[in-house]
């Protein structure tokens, strides 16, 4: 159970740090490129640019905060010889 449910954290937190790697060299073509905008669609804009944003910062937290809780678990299971058994988990 722990381990489908961190995994799933591990890739999404990998995904939102890719997305973000992916703006910023995107971001770079963009302010070459400055287009007008009517207010409602800047207003739209600057909330979606928000949400983007913070992607990346965002991901890298939780990836951090995950490490913190699974490094316990990681060496106990180390220290103490711990086996995951011979059958794998259903998908």
């Amino acid at each position: 159970f722990h381990v489908a449910w961190t995994g799933a954290v591990e890739l999404l937190g990998g995904c939102g740090l890719l997305l973000g790697a992916v703006r910023s060299i995107l971001e770079l073509d963009e302010k070459e490129e400055e287009k007008e905008i009517d207010a409602q669609q800047q207003q739209e804009d600057s909330f979606v640019d928000f949400l983007i944003k913070w992607i990346t910062p965002t991901s890298s937290m939780i990836l951090f905060i995950l490490t913190l809780a699974v490094t316990p678990a990681n060496i106990y299971m180390y220290t103490h010889g711990a086996t995951m058994g011979t059958d794998g988990l259903p998908l």
